[in-house]
């Protein structure tokens, strides 16, 4: 009986607890993650990490390769004009905690000049 009742306790402690978790999270609305990653895409093109807001201990990766925030990943080069024609493909994943950027994921797919489509 003992054991049953300590299992019940510590059931309600943790769901008491991730829901608190989960009410504290979502004070990030959709509005602000659009607007979280719109600044982290604008800090990205400008190569300032400053410009995102970036938790102090975040977490950067780029092609699984787990670098420094603000390295130059995709290969040192020059951020591509976001008006010229697609030269690559970026997938992100943002973890926003406290409206700040804790983990930035990205995956590129670079195109070729002789597969891309012209227009």
């Amino acid at each position: 009986m003992k054991t049953t009742s300590a299992l019940a306790i510590s059931a309600v402690v943790f769901a008491s607890s991730s829901a608190a978790a989960q009410s504290a999270g979502a004070s990030c609305d959709r509005a602000c993650l659009l607007s979280t990653a719109d600044a982290y895409l604008a800090a990205l093109v400008a190569h300032d990490a400053s410009k995102a807001p970036m938790a102090p201990n975040a977490r950067f990766s780029e092609q699984t390769k787990v670098l420094k925030v603000g390295a130059e990943g995709r290969g040192g080069g020059p951020a591509p004009d976001p008006n010229a024609p697609a030269d690559i493909q970026l997938a992100l994943r943002l973890k926003v905690e406290n409206r700040k950027i804790t983990e930035a994921e990205h995956v590129i797919a670079r195109s070729s000049t002789s597969t891309r489509r012209r227009g």
